[in-house]
């Protein structure tokens, strides 16, 4: 047998001796049957790239909506990942997986995607693709593509299988999702309150619920900003979920007075997906009872909010 004589890990000379190929991923979901595609800005380059993913609508719920994502990739000359000068023996396996993880949620889940040996044939366009269930992660998660040992990697490495490789990929992404979220800009002006809200749309029906036409507008400089614990988002403080019920109070009694109506799904089905009316609404859907009235009004966005961000 030909074995490896110390353990290796995947460098970027033996990457390129495989021939090793990809195309850009493609991460999308699905809302109402109709799949939305994300569209990725890279932030920065490194070990571990960011990248931003926008979509236009704006209507990404973390709670619920499960986050797609689909690339292929191609070894033309795999072999020389086995032998002496590989990773594994001349007989060993190696695994194609990927790794997904939320620190801030405190989430990770390792899943294979595919093995292969020595002699099988080249992964030609080899697709990669797999689904993140909603209410897995909020704000953002680190994708990788890794490889591993199926089996040992040599005969005096007996316990090694399942030994991470190397890393083909690794991304943190951050999302901009508002379906379940909100829009919040921050400022540094100790002259300024601890917050406000802008309300700067045209048409609810159709301007995006977006910081563009719509914010929480929180004043980091202010005395009491320490209460909102702005550091442990996307955990959201008890008194951070206060204003936003505040907030939305506001915007949803704006759109109310603009005579948007909000008090059956009938009627918001003009709105388009993703606009602030479509957004105010989406946080009201569960009111059963007279959205026109501030007291019942206020008392069910609390309700609504808090259920929505429950162990935020």
């Amino acid at each position: 047998m030909n074995n490896i004589s110390f353990f290796k890990t995947l460098n970027d000379d033996m990457l390129a001796d495989t021939g090793y190929q990809e195309t850009p991923a493609k991460i999308y979901f699905f809302k109402e049957g109709r799949e939305i595609v994300f569209t990725p800005e890279i932030l920065t380059e490194g070990a571990t790239k960011e990248a931003l993913l926008k979509e236009e609508t704006y209507s990404f719920d973390f709670s619920q909506d499960d986050l797609h994502y689909s690339k292929r990739i191609t070894f033309q000359n795999h072999q020389y990942l086995f032998g002496k000068e590989g990773l594994v023996s001349e007989e060993g396996e190696i695994g194609l997986g990927v790794k997904y993880f939320s620190k801030e949620s405190q989430q990770q889940y390792t899943k294979v995607l595919a093995s292969f040996k020595k002699d099988t044939p080249p992964l030609t366009d080899k697709l990669i693709d797999f689904v993140i269930p909603g209410g897995y992660f909020r704000g953002n998660i680190v994708i990788e593509i890794i490889l591993f040992a199926v089996t040992p990697i040599a005969e005096h490495f007996p316990l090694t299988k399942g030994t991470v490789l190397g890393k083909l990929e690794s991304t943190k992404f951050l999302l901009e999702g508002e379906g379940g979220s909100f829009p919040i800009l921050h400022h540094e002006d100790p002259n300024e309150p601890l917050w406000w809200v802008d309300c700067n749309w045209e048409d609810a029906a159709i301007d995006t619920f977006h910081e563009d036409y719509v914010s929480l507008n929180i004043n980091r400089q202010h005395p009491d900003a320490k209460d909102l614990k702005l550091d442990a988002m996307p955990q959201v403080s008890p008194m951070l979920k206060n204003v936003i019920t505040s907030a939305l109070y506001i915007i949803a009694q704006k759109v109310i007075q603009e005579e948007y109506n909000l008090t059956s799904e009938d009627d918001t089905s003009d709105f388009e997906e993703g606009s602030i009316a479509s957004a105010v609404s989406y946080f009201l859907k569960d009111i059963e009872e007279d959205k026109s009235s501030p007291e019942i009004l206020a008392k069910e966005i609390q309700k609504s909010v808090h259920e929505r961000f429950e162990g935020m």
